[in-house]
């Protein structure tokens, strides 16, 4: 764990410098990742704010806006929703950040957008074991208003 942090907080090092010496969207993407992962919240928010400036059409820069937005917690769902709308309608395709938002959905119980997220990650990765597995237990359970318990079973084979 010790390790991981400190990859992060050189991480965040290497991406402050490059956001000083040469402004890109990637940059301020990288920047706001490894600030979210060391949970400095608010400056992962200006971080991420700032790619979104550069670039509006980027979908992965409003995935990780969905993903700041559900780690804060429920009271930042609606705003959650909409990042994560916008990032599909640009064609969201990043295995990593569908299935952290999907997992951010379910630990707020919220099934049905959680299902929405493993459903777009199992739809252009289909050969994932852990998404699909995810997507079949959503399906499955009886709390999602989209319970289809036949499509679970073919998943789960």
């Amino acid at each position: 764990m010790y390790a991981k942090r400190k990859a992060w907080k050189d991480a965040r090092t290497v991406f402050l410098k490059c956001c000083k010496e040469r402004v890109s969207t990637n940059s301020w993407f990288y920047l706001g990742l490894s600030m979210l992962r060391l949970g400095e919240l608010s400056q992962a928010e200006d971080a991420i704010s700032q790619a979104n400036i550069l670039d509006n059409t980027n979908p992965k820069i409003w995935g990780l806006m969905t993903i700041l937005c559900l780690t804060t917690g429920a009271e930042r769902l609606s705003q959650a929703n909409m990042s994560f709308k916008e990032a599909l309608r640009l064609g969201l395709k990043d295995q990593q950040i569908l299935e952290e938002i999907g997992d951010l959905y379910l630990n707020l119980q919220d099934l049905d957008q959680g299902l929405v997220a493993y459903q777009y990650l199992v739809n252009f990765s289909p050969q994932y074991p852990d998404g699909l597995r995810k997507y079949a237990e959503v399906l499955e359970d009886p709390h999602c208003r989209n319970q289809n318990i036949d499509l679970a079973i073919d998943y789960f084979k």
